[in-house]
């Protein structure tokens, strides 16, 4: 890969946007390495919403996976753009156990977008079934996974939400 030294943020976020992938790819890159120091530049870039923008600040801030993140994956999990969605879930899923009361907040307030829901799913899945947050964990959040199951998801989401919440 080669190399963006030199660049400042700035140039490397304007280079998320380039119409060539090589590009966007080598700016993600060094932004990832930068790590920290990045992120609230690339919150912004993605609160934009400026295409392919967007979505490479999307990947880039999972990659470096940052707590101060947080919201803006919650907040990504409703996004139109479905690819968005799934890094954002991919993001949470890679912050771990800092998300969760962000993430169940979110779930108790908004449970009525399938949007949520449908990302909610996606990192509780993955932190149960690979294991990636601790047993005691696991199980205060699997009632809110096997609330999908219900009739009525977004009812059954919310209070399952709740619970955990009530759990922590």
């Amino acid at each position: 890969m080669q190399e963006n030294s030199g660049k400042s943020i700035e140039q490397l976020i304007s280079d998320l946007g380039s119409d060539d992938g090589m590009v966007r790819q080598r700016a993600r890159y060094a932004l990832t390495q930068l790590g920290e120091p990045a992120v609230d530049a690339l919150i912004r870039a993605f609160q934009e919403k400026n295409n392919p923008t967007h979505y490479e600040a999307a990947k880039t801030l999972s990659g470096i996976g940052s707590t101060k993140a947080i919201a803006t994956f919650i907040n990504a999990l409703q996004d139109e753009d479905f690819s968005v969605r799934w890094v954002a879930a991919e993001g949470l899923i890679s912050i771990g156990e800092p998300s969760i009361r962000p993430l169940l907040r979110a779930m108790e307030l908004h449970a009525e977008s399938g949007r949520l829901r449908e990302g909610v799913h996606h990192v509780l899945h993955d932190w149960i079934t690979r294991k990636l947050i601790d047993e005691q964990m696991r199980k205060i959040l699997s009632p809110i996974l096997d609330a999908y199951r219900n009739f009525e998801p977004a009812a059954a989401t919310r209070l399952a939400a709740i619970e955990a919440s009530n759990q922590l």
